[in-house]
């Protein structure tokens, strides 16, 4: 069984590149254990995402945004300040720690799906997380309010997660297709051993009798075969 990464002690939700590597690993009929050690993976790479988000020098922008793009609320969409100087520096800082968390994820994907599928999910992947560090250093040169940042970050995630829904629906189309395309089964031609084994499990046939009669002198012979 694929094991559980985040539980409610742990800041960061199952991110979509998360669920989307496993869904198409799984789609693929990719092993269990390789979606196994996917998960094993990015655990320690979540953890490690949080640990970053918790350092004292986020502190001051904590309460302005979230870690995870799923947990910015709508007051932080609506939020009309423009980030102060301690706030845009912290900000260009965690931009560089995006940048360094991005390298480490796509080799993670690169290392986990199939080559022939890997081109279907980095450039949605690559430009979200381009995206993401983008908006932080956007917001750091002061050209966002802090409603402005949180309402880009969560609508970058809507998008991609329909770019992902679209890639997940062709891959079960594709399966589909190759299912009911596919030759049946041949059956496997039996052993001598297997059929002489099914052939004493079965009743002996009955076989015709045949006989002939003739007579010698008094007598009349029959012979059956």
């Amino acid at each position: 069984m694929i094991r559980t990464m985040f539980n409610a002690d742990n800041a960061v939700k199952p991110p979509i590149r998360y669920t989307v590597v496993l869904a198409i690993l799984l789609l693929a009929n990719c092993a269990t254990s390789r979606a196994d050690d996917y998960a094993t993976q990015y655990a320690a790479f979540a953890r490690d995402m949080r640990d970053a988000w918790s350092a004292a020098e986020f502190a001051v922008v904590r309460p302005k945004t979230a870690l995870s793009s799923d947990d910015i609320s709508p007051s932080m969409t609506v939020n009309e300040e423009l980030p102060s100087l301690d706030e845009r520096q912290a900000m260009l800082r965690w931009a560089d720690k995006l940048a360094g968390f991005k390298s480490r994820a796509d080799a993670m994907v690169r290392a986990a799906v199939p080559a022939d599928l890997a081109p279907l999910i980095m450039p949605i992947a690559e430009r979200h997380d381009r995206r993401q560090i983008d908006l932080a250093v956007a917001i750091y040169q002061g050209k966002l309010t802090w409603g402005k940042y949180n309402s880009y970050r969560v609508e970058s995630l809507q998008l991609k997660q329909r770019e992902i829904d679209e890639i997940k629906a062709g891959l079960q189309l594709a399966g589909a297709v190759a299912a009911a395309n596919a030759p049946p089964p041949s059956s496997r031609s039996l052993t001598t051993v297997e059929w002489f084994l099914l052939q004493q499990q079965q009743a002996a046939p009955l076989r015709p009798v045949n006989c002939s009669s003739f007579q010698r002198g008094q007598w009349i012979s029959t012979t059956c075969f």
